[in-house]
């Protein structure tokens, strides 16, 4: 069934913006670890990995707005509503993994990068980041199988 028009335009966005968004964000979360490893050689990419955890947690709510705006816009008028329990499960999802994200991974990144400038071992917060990482990816996984498939829709 093809989307024309404004809700094929919006949908195209929405996932552009979840590929360009919500990727970045996984891609820092699973790569801090090694970061972390690292100690004062990977400093400088560290606190960028921290600014793209912040950043692209915040901006993750551009894709949950752009859903919004065509959930109950369907094609041909066969709209959906937020309590669809695919679109519910999936708001949920995501509040969980940007959250973790920000909170979790966030604070243990900057935690890790206090510890390294202070020449500590910051090595007992990679359990943390990458566990909350995994958590967030999972949820990421989820949602996408929740939009593809639409359980109960």
């Amino acid at each position: 069934m093809p989307n024309r028009g404004a809700f094929g335009v919006v949908l195209t966005l929405h996932i552009i913006t979840a590929i360009f968004v919500i990727g970045p964000l996984a891609v820092a979360t699973m790569t801090a670890p090694r970061l972390v490893r690292g100690g004062d050689a990977a400093l400088v990419a560290l606190r960028g990995t921290l600014r793209a955890t912040r950043s692209y947690s915040i901006a993750s709510i551009i894709v949950v707005g752009l859903g919004f705006s065509i959930v109950t816009k369907g094609p041909y008028g066969t709209g959906r509503s937020v309590t669809d329990s695919w679109i519910l499960y999936s708001l949920v999802l995501w509040a969980i993994a940007a959250l973790v994200t920000f909170f979790v991974v966030g604070g243990s990144i900057k935690r890790a990068i206090t510890e390294i400038e202070q020449g500590r071992d910051a090595r007992r917060l990679i359990g943390p980041i990458a566990g909350a990482g995994g958590i967030a990816s999972l949820c990421w996984i989820a949602i996408v199988v929740l939009m593809v498939v639409k359980p109960g829709a």
